[in-house]
């Protein structure tokens, strides 16, 4: 494994297989640094909510910091496995699925309705007052969910856009 910088971040990079493992908590710091970008769009918390992401068999790789063998939990409703240490909170994502969650992600922003944003906000403004994350960190989530709920906004109602653009400007 060799050190790579990502952003202010150390990760550990395979040069064969350019996997990368990440550290307890060093995903999060990435999304919570990156105020736009892959990073951001991230949900990485994954002993947060366990119900999110489903357990499969033991993968076959070891961790490289305990050697226990690593667990892989599907991310999300995804069918993109994440391989995870249960011990070290430890996370390795091969070298394609970080673009394959980043593709899952997106399309879950084409599908996800207004009315499911707006559930998405409130729950991201209670983490606000008691998430894992650090007051600012949260803030910048609901910023994300706030903007992505707009953009939904728009596309369901295009009707009212228009209305809306037609205002005289004050």
């Amino acid at each position: 494994m060799r050190e790579q910088r990502i952003g202010d971040v150390r990760v550990d990079v395979c040069p064969s297989c350019r996997g990368t493992w990440f550290d307890r908590d060093e995903l999060r710091l990435l999304k919570d640094r990156e105020e736009r970008g892959a990073y951001r769009w991230l949900d990485v918390d994954l002993w947060k909510d366990r119900s999110r992401f489903g357990r499969s068999e033991r993968a076959r790789l070891r961790c490289p910091r305990d050697r226990k063998a690593l667990v892989t939990l599907r991310y999300g409703e995804s069918t993109v496995g994440v391989d995870v240490c249960d011990t070290c909170h430890g996370v390795w994502l091969g070298r394609d699925e970080f673009d394959e969650i980043l593709e899952h992600l997106r399309s879950r922003v084409d599908s996800t309705t207004a009315a499911h944003y707006v559930k998405d906000l409130r729950a991201e403004l209670r983490e606000v007052l008691g998430g894992p994350e650090d007051p600012s960190s949260e803030l910048a989530d609901v910023a994300k969910v706030a903007s992505l709920l707009q953009l939904r906004f728009i596309i369901e109602h295009p009707a009212l856009l228009e209305a809306l653009q037609r205002l005289p400007k004050v």
